[in-house]
């Protein structure tokens, strides 16, 4: 309940009292066991004792900026009948409650201060796109929800991790008391940042202390869903690990491509969409995610599309280069409308300059295929930055033997191949001679940065050849 300075600081009915200040429950002087929410339920009845409290209100009051379901109000009114009596509540059919007992509200334990500024907020959980070929990626997520308290989505930019996190996240609400709050941390720079956000979506004031705010989940049986988690994923671990140790009800799901490295942590690793092989018949082709997103998208922009037999070899050919990533996918639909199937695939040859213009309401690394894949590398060691560029001049299997290094250097570049491996910008196939690729896109690119890496070396050395000096 959002106490204002008006607010009593204590109310009275019957042999009960509840103290605002000290959240505590009384009985002619002894402690009440209540949890937080049926506490706060109770103080919004009690200042409007006698009156009507629609079900709305009480979900606005009591889990402000969540998403929970309404039978939530239901367990916390079944604990109060138990602790003051079940016809102290009245149930007004269809529209909300009402607190029956007489009472009346005091200032004798002190000024209530009032309750901190609230701060915009993100949305408890945002509405996910249409998913394609994410039946089994669902079902297994939501299944790591249930049963672990951190899980990991892992995966390379552009590959949907948010959009399947924002549904398993919906379908594991109803098990969720106190509901879920999503936070993006997409923008954060620093811990303090990530612990602002936090405090932001669970409407708490953007300068709360961290321990206020692991204090303020303590209780509560919620689910924490920290997205784009990237760039601060060392504090985000920090603040993971502290919150499972003082929030025992509370679960958490990240979305990143870099693993937070806690024993607690399980991770799940989110690959592109299924394509099909050259040839599929049309039929058997639609029941590929891939080529059911392209399709779906591009008739979204042009309801006149169909495929067809006559293009249904381009729109294949199509998803294979694109390697079934969902953000090439979705931004190479838009072109469709305005150049046909067979041009934007003989296009990407080119480059990835084609796949840009994403949704307006899309973050900046989102508009573009270039700026997804350069967020990615942004995210690298310069070591790793440097390997992957010359694994662009590899064939397109190639096995750690082809790395080109000798015997004291192997170690090291196996780590960072492995390191590509786990921020999936190299593909790994264990049943292969050769087990690791470059997808198409990812070759595309690494191969544009080999280029530009190659042109400023030579820069450099005609410049310190006239005298020039690069620090």
């Amino acid at each position: 309940m959002a106490m204002t300075p008006m607010t009593p600081a204590r109310f009275r009915f019957a042999a009960f009292e509840l103290q605002l200040g000290q959240r505590l429950l009384l009985r002619e002087g002894r402690l009440l066991p209540v949890t937080s929410r049926a506490f706060d339920v109770l103080a919004v009845l009690a200042a409007r004792a006698g009156e009507l409290v629609s079900k709305e209100e009480l979900l606005a009051a009591v889990w402000p900026g969540l998403v929970v379901e309404e039978n939530n109000i239901q367990v916390q009114i079944s604990q109060l009948r138990k602790l003051i009596g079940a016809a102290s509540i009245a149930t007004v059919s269809g529209r909300g409650y009402r607190l029956t007992l007489p009472c009346t509200g005091d200032n004798d334990a002190g000024a209530v201060p009032p309750a901190p500024a609230s701060v915009p907020r993100q949305p408890a959980l945002p509405l996910p796109p249409a998913l394609y070929g994410r039946d089994e990626d669902l079902s297994d997520l939501d299944e790591m929800v249930r049963s672990r308290r951190l899980v990991s989505v892992l995966g390379t930019s552009g590959v949907g991790k948010t959009a399947l996190a924002a549904a398993a996240a919906r379908r594991a609400l109803p098990r969720f008391t106190d509901g879920a709050a999503w936070v993006d941390v997409g923008t954060a720079l620093a811990p303090a940042d990530v612990v602002a956000a936090i405090a932001a979506a669970l409407h708490l004031a953007t300068d709360t202390p961290a321990a206020d705010v692991v204090a303020h989940l303590a209780a509560r049986r919620l689910l924490l869903v920290l997205d784009n988690a990237d760039r601060v994923s060392a504090a985000t671990a920090a603040l993971a690990a502290t919150l499972l140790a003082h929030a025992p009800r509370l679960h958490l799901l990240v979305t990143t491509q870099v693993r937070l490295n806690l024993l607690e942590e399980s991770v799940y690793r989110l690959a592109a969409l299924a394509v099909p092989t050259a040839g599929t018949p049309l039929a058997a082709a639609r029941t590929f995610g891939a080529l059911a997103m392209l399709e779906a998208r591009v008739v979204a922009l042009d309801h006149l599309f169909a495929l067809d037999e006559d293009n249904i070899a381009a729109a294949i050919g199509l998803c294979r280069k694109l390697d079934g990533l969902p953000l090439a996918l979705e931004l190479a639909a838009a072109r469709v409308p305005g150049l046909g199937l067979r041009t934007v695939l003989a296009h990407l040859n080119d480059g990835l300059g084609l796949l840009s213009g994403g949704s307006a309401g899309a973050a900046p690394r989102h508009r573009s295929l270039q700026a997804a894949l350069e967020w990615s590398y942004a995210l690298l060691a310069p070591e790793e930055q440097a390997l992957y560029r010359e694994l662009a001049a590899l064939p397109p299997w190639f096995g750690p033997d082809q790395l080109g290094v000798g015997p004291n250097r192997a170690l090291r570049r196996l780590d960072k191949l492995a390191a590509l491996v786990d921020r999936s910008l190299v593909v790994f196939d264990g049943g292969r001679a050769e087990p690791y690729a470059l997808t198409e896109t990812g070759r595309l690119f690494a191969s544009a940065k080999r280029r530009q890496a190659g042109s400023t070396d030579r820069r450099k050395k005609a410049g310190a050849s006239a005298g020039f000096r690069y620090d």
